[in-house]
């Protein structure tokens, strides 16, 4: 019997409430995951952490989070019944593709792949691997052995070696075990039934393996820039010929949903909830990404209008990034709160700074975030933004890398300017002896500034005689970039010689190493104090350099290490960078190594 919203709010009001952990006391959402939908949800319970031990607070959370889940629930009745009726039509009225249809959904699969990989943060650590494996279990591929790179060739020729030894495997069944899944799935998102058994879904499955030896080839040219950029193949954007048997009943996900709940407004509101649920480890970090990604989202509602996210198109995207190229970079909060239009308007009449490529590129990618959480949850068909941020990529690696750091005279005038040498300190803002020691150990670690300015006297340790820098994000006050950046960092002797140990020694034991250092709204410790340095550096030194003012430092250690022959791994470590490799992420390097390379870095003459 149907229930009103009220009379369904009544009875959760009544009957549903947070469930208190008996161990930590923190108060949950639990719901049993309805039989029918377990398959897709992929558990048999949702537990949703209301972060708080508050019955209070945790009541007045409960009804958002458990109205989210209710529509979990929803999205995956939507799924099981388009898959049941999926099922129904591949069986009693299953549609005719051509040999083009298959290359058009062949080609789907190349550019998603692709695409996937040209957006992975971790691109490289597994690819490669993956589609070696797949190389290798399909023991059959000799036809590729002459058409494809060395290496490839070698993987398929040791699967050939190993087939003749062992017991041969069926190519059909790895086939369909590999590439099943998307092979459906690219029939479904095109709305054909296509029966798993059939001849044209064979044809697919081996129209998708062929494509595995060109990705495997992209991973390298991505990994190790070889000077070939991977393209997306425009094969992909063609339109399969007719279907044969169009079926009205067909679920079709994206036509029926009320709009209000797709507008872009409401699912970035959603987003947002996803991300803090999946992120309670590092609350600092997520909370400003989410601040930066609203200034995207507003300017984007601003500009195409509240729209369902559905409807949002490429020429909406690229229209935006034209919108954002014209407006002006670090406006007054008077010229901010204006219309876009006024702010373009003033930025031409006054000749004002514009947003930079790098920084639209930035914007860009927060709109492509919220775009992928709602292609996850089946709002929208594609993510849009794809490709539209690749001029501005090219634009911003126009800049020479030289623009972003500080060059030899430059940091001569830096370390000899009167912070060094006369005890000079801002007269305005207390930020104690952050102002000499962040430069000095920037110059020395190449560590991001927040990395150091959030700091504790713990983080400072010894081992084996050597002193070192312990970047961890272990408290909720400090944050770290990716997994990459948790490190230990030696200290150079030049920091040592100059007391940097002596200065932590005097700081109390619980406290932080820079306890002046206030943090701020954006929740950094490094703000107010990297702002002062800035205009230090810009105004009284004149030094006339576009870098960032501390992050030049980070360039600077960089080419510095390339000079004094520090090998490119162990730098990265140093940095925190993330190399790409697969091997750097086997065995680990050693204080001693790294502290040996690093004092390579030479002397400042303070």
């Amino acid at each position: 019997m149907y229930k009103s919203g009220t009379e369904r709010w009544y009875r959760m009001s009544v009957m549903a409430q947070p469930y208190k952990h008996p161990k930590t006391g923190v108060y949950q959402v639990r719901r049993a995951v309805p039989k029918a939908l377990r398959e897709i949800i992929g558990k048999h319970e949702i537990k949703r952490s209301l972060g708080t031990k508050s019955l209070a607070e945790a009541r007045k959370l409960y009804p958002t989070i458990y109205a989210g889940i209710d529509a979990e629930f929803e999205k995956a009745r939507l799924v099981v019944q388009q898959r049941q009726q999926y099922e129904e039509k591949a069986l009693t009225q299953p549609d005719n593709l051509n040999l083009r249809d298959i290359k058009i959904l062949a080609a789907r699969y190349y550019n998603q792949e692709l695409k996937r990989m040209m957006d992975s943060p971790t691109l490289g650590t597994h690819d490669m691997l993956k589609y070696d494996m797949m190389i290798v279990r399909l023991n059959a591929w000799q036809v590729y052995a002459n058409a494809v790179p060395d290496e490839v060739a070698t993987a398929v020729n040791l699967a050939n070696d190993l087939s003749a030894s062992e017991v041969p495997l069926d190519v059909n069944a790895e086939l369909y075990e590999l590439f099943a899944d998307d092979a459906e799935n690219l029939f479904r998102e095109a709305n054909r039934a296509v029966p798993r058994d059939s001849e044209q879904f064979k044809r697919l499955l081996q129209a998708i393996a062929e494509v595995i030896p060109k990705l495997r080839q992209d991973v390298i040219d991505l990994v190790r820039l070889t000077g070939t950029e991977p393209q997306l193949q425009p094969m992909a954007n063609a339109e399969l010929s007719q279907s044969n048997t169009e079926s009205p009943n067909v679920v079709r996900l994206y036509s029926d949903k009320k709009k209000t709940e797709d507008e872009i407004s409401s699912v970035f509101e959603r987003y947002k909830v996803s991300m803090r649920l999946h992120s309670t480890k590092n609350e600092r970090t997520v909370d400003k990404t989410l601040r930066d990604y609203s200034i995207a989202i507003k300017r984007f509602i601003e500009f195409t209008g509240d729209k369902s996210i559905a409807e949002v198109t490429k020429r909406d995207i690229n229209e935006f990034r034209a919108i954002l190229l014209q407006l002006p970079s670090r406006p007054t909060r008077d010229v901010a709160g204006r219309p876009l239009n006024e702010q373009i308007d003033l930025a031409q009449r006054k000749g004002l700074t514009l947003l930079s490529p790098k920084t639209v590129r930035k914007q860009l990618m927060a709109v492509s975030s919220l775009f992928e959480y709602a292609v996850e949850n089946e709002l929208c068909a594609s993510n849009p933004v794809h490709g539209a941020t690749k001029r501005l990529t090219l634009a911003d690696e126009r800049n020479d890398g030289s623009q972003k750091q500080y060059n030899a005279e430059q940091l001569k005038r830096i370390f000899s300017s009167g912070i060094f040498t006369d005890n000079h300190r801002p007269k305005t803002g207390v930020y104690g002896e952050a102002v000499y020691w962040l430069p000095l150990l920037a110059y020395y670690t190449g560590a991001r500034v927040e990395e150091l300015a959030q700091l504790y006297v713990r983080d400072i340790k010894q081992e084996n005689d050597i002193a070192y820098i312990h970047i961890i994000a272990d408290s909720s006050d400090k944050s770290v970039k990716n997994k990459s950046s948790v490190r230990r960092v030696p200290l150079h002797v030049h920091l040592l010689e100059l007391g940097f140990l002596d200065y932590v020694a005097q700081q109390p034991s619980d406290g932080r190493v820079f306890p002046k250092l206030k943090q701020g709204g954006d929740g950094r410790f490094s703000g107010r104090v990297s702002k002062w340095l800035g205009e230090y550096f810009r105004e009284e030194l004149k030094l006339g350099s576009n870098a960032k003012p501390m992050h030049g430092f980070r360039h600077s250690f960089k080419t510095i290490a390339r000079d004094v022959g520090i090998p490119k791994e162990i730098s990265d470590r140093i940095t925190g960078h993330s190399s790409g490799d697969v091997a750097d992420t086997y065995g680990e390097y050693s204080l001693e190594l790294m502290s040996r390379e690093l004092n390579k870095i030479p002397k400042l003459a303070l």
